[in-house]
C-alpha cells in the first residue's frame, strides 16, 4: 500500500491537485474520477487485508488514517526524496493497524 504513495503516478496526482485548485473547469472534471478512485484504493485496502479483517467494525477508520496518513508522508518525499521502504513510519503504520482490528 504504502509503495503507491512513492512512485511517479503518486507525484503527477499531486501535480494534477495543485492545478485543479485555480482551475475550476480541472477541478471539476477530477471530482468525479477522484471519488472512483478512492472507491477503488478503500476496495484494494480491503482486499489487500482480507476479508476477515476487513469486516472488522474499526477498518473503515484505519483506512482513512492509513490512506491520509500515507498522502502526508509521501508530500515530505518532495523535499527530502529517500527509500520508501526505509520510512519509520512503516512500523507505526503496521502497530495502529494490529491494535485497531484486535
Amino acid at each position: 500500500m504504502w509503495a503507491s504513495f512513492s512512485g511517479p503516478l503518486f507525484r503527477a496526482t499531486l501535480e494534477l491537485w495543485v492545478a485543479a485548485q485555480s482551475n475550476s473547469g480541472l477541478d471539476s472534471t477530477l471530482a468525479a474520477h477522484e471519488h472512483e478512485l478512492g472507491r477503488m484504493i478503500r476496495d484494494l485496502v480491503a482486499h489487500l487485508f482480507g476479508e476477515r479483517l476487513a469486516a472488522r467494525p474499526a477498518f473503515p477508520d484505519l483506512t482513512v488514517l492509513l490512506v491520509t496518513s500515507m498522502r502526508g508522508t509521501a508530500l515530505t518525499y518532495t523535499f527530502e526524496p529517500r527509500p520508501a521502504l526505509d520510512e519509520p513510519a512503516l512500523v507505526l503504520w503496521k502497530s495502529v493497524a494490529r491494535s485497531m482490528l484486535a
